[in-house]
């Protein structure tokens, strides 16, 4: 598992994984005006994930496992900022994301 972290591949696919994750978070946030991200929802994104970075195997779960997390921390973060009315601070998290994001629709 070790030589898993170790290649440069992994690293390259985990950094898009993690950046995929932020997009859909946020694109999921504006098109469903800030309602829950729920348990399906957030199993159907994940299943998404291999389409948009191919791994097999060990490596497969690992960066399932990233997305999955990261997902739902970022968007429990947004949720939050929204709930809580500290929009300042939600748009300027919102407005880090990329110019990528339109390729990762949310559902």
């Amino acid at each position: 598992m070790q030589s898993i972290f170790a290649s440069e591949g992994f690293k390259v696919k985990n950094r898009k994984v993690q950046k995929i994750a932020s997009c859909i978070a946020v694109n999921h946030m504006v098109k469903h005006n800030g309602a829950k991200l729920t348990a399906q929802n957030s199993l159907v994104y994940g299943i998404r994930m291999s389409d948009y970075v191919k791994a097999d195997g060990m490596e497969l779960l690992i960066l399932q496992n990233a997305y999955t997390h990261t997902i739902s921390h970022n968007y429990a973060v947004m949720w939050g900022l929204k709930r809580f009315e500290h929009f300042k601070m939600l748009k300027s998290m919102m407005s880090v994301v990329s110019d990528d994001c339109p390729n990762y629709p949310a559902i």
